[in-house]
């Protein structure tokens, strides 16, 4: 299913880590903060799969939780977690993951 991201996002290459599998491309998208350079209009092909959305959210949740109780933070909000292919100049498999209310326009 094609759908279009919310085009205010922006690309938050700080989470870009060479220690996630080589053969997976991962795409942090944030609100914007003051001068932040939005990803403009941007659609994507979304692939339908319940189960690795469902394994990918359990897999996030339980760090963030592991992460927040060591720097005795509260965890951050769930991102939205969107698989999908060939976008922001990777090619193959891309997961997206959104910490927005509004990921998509």
């Amino acid at each position: 299913m094609k759908r279009k991201l919310n085009p205010d996002l922006v690309w938050d290459k700080r989470g870009q880590n060479h220690r996630f599998p080589f053969d997976e491309h991962w795409v942090f998208l944030r609100e914007p903060n003051h001068r932040d350079e939005r990803i403009g209009q941007r659609e994507i092909e979304q692939i339908e799969n319940k189960d690795d959305e469902n394994a990918l959210k359990a897999q996030i949740r339980e760090t963030e939780l592991a992460l927040s109780a060591h720097a005795g933070a509260e965890p951050a909000a769930e991102p939205h977690i969107i698989l999908t292919k060939d976008c922001f100049g990777f090619k193959g498999p891309v997961r997206l993951l959104i910490y927005s209310d509004k990921p998509f326009a």
